[in-house]
């Protein structure tokens, strides 16, 4: 399961928005695990470029080979959380800006 947690940490880096995830063991004797992940991009909501998707895969790549202990995707999504809750306030200053600009 880290591994999992790992690529859904490197997908969500790269700007994905997980829509559904199955996994699944191949057979009860063997330990590899069949993953499929539908994305889209978080900006967007849209399907990524064809043009993307090496730099996606070489992320997937790079996860499992060095996958993510629990405590590294909690400080990655702790640091995510600030970053987005900076952008927000930055937006909000920005709206604010714009509205006061109107108004004069």
């Amino acid at each position: 399961f880290k591994r999992l947690a790992s690529m859904t940490a490197a997908l969500a880096v790269q700007g994905c928005s997980l829509i559904e995830l199955h996994a699944k063991r191949l057979n009860e004797e063997d330990s590899h695990i069949h993953d499929v992940f539908s994305v889209v991009h978080r900006d967007t909501n849209e399907r990524f470029d064809d043009d993307d998707l090496p730099a996606l895969a070489q992320a997937l790549l790079e996860a499992t080979k060095t996958p993510m202990n629990h405590d590294a995707v909690q400080a990655l999504t702790h640091d995510l959380e600030r970053t987005v809750q900076a952008l927000r306030s930055r937006v909000h200053k920005l709206e604010k800006v714009l509205r006061d600009k109107q108004i004069q």
